[in-house]
């Protein structure tokens, strides 16, 4: 794997690790590709291009089986970026 391959994927990481806590720092916080790709500051190809584009779906998929509601912090945050 290249380096520029590994920046991206450690971006990735971060976003995706902000997006599941419910501490997103550039989007709604919305479990979607466009703000992981937002909160990792990279376009959605490279983002769909990256292992963890699967990881990040499975994720998603299984808080949504589970009904997961969002954190108390997740929608104080999009509270606040609404305003």
């Amino acid at each position: 794997m290249s380096t520029n391959a590994n920046s991206n994927d450690e971006r990735i990481r971060g976003a995706m690790e902000r997006l599941l806590a419910g501490t997103p720092l550039h989007t709604d916080g919305k479990l979607h590709i466009k703000n992981l790709a937002e909160e990792a500051d990279l376009s959605r190809q490279q983002v769909y291009r990256s292992a963890l584009f699967l990881e990040f779906k499975e994720h998603v998929a299984r808080l949504r089986e589970q009904k997961v509601e969002p954190s108390h912090a997740h929608l104080k945050r999009i509270s606040s970026l609404q305003e």
